[in-house]
């Protein structure tokens, strides 16, 4: 009850700092990604939700069954040591793909809507 109204509040007062900075500097290549997501955020949601089942599909690596998802945490474990580290630049580099692929069909105006 009271903390999700309070988070709403906090979240509301953010999202009117952030519009007002935003107004105020008047840049565009900060909110780009913004502008990307927001655009066509029902596609971007879409490819988020295909794309999990499709990175746990078995690999044969090495004579041992792995999926993309894993050799990636197990790459970036490896280069950085620190599991929970890993794990957010994984999530930083598939955010990224989706990101390329949300600005593509930006820059091409294609737009999924309901």
């Amino acid at each position: 009850g009271s903390f999700a109204l309070f988070s709403v509040g906090v979240s509301l007062v953010l999202l009117a700092v952030i519009d007002a900075v935003i107004r105020k500097i008047k840049t565009t290549a900060l909110v780009y990604p913004i502008h990307v997501f927001g655009a066509n955020a029902l596609l971007a949601f879409s490819v988020s939700t295909l794309i999990g089942p499709l990175m746990d599909i078995p690999l044969e690596t090495n004579n041992a069954a792995s999926s993309l998802r894993n050799s990636g945490f197990a790459f970036f474990k490896q280069l950085l040591g620190n599991p929970p580290l890993a794990s957010f630049c994984y999530s930083l580099v598939v955010t990224g793909l989706i990101f390329l692929l949300m600005s593509w069909c930006y820059q091409r105006r294609w737009f999924l809507r309901l």
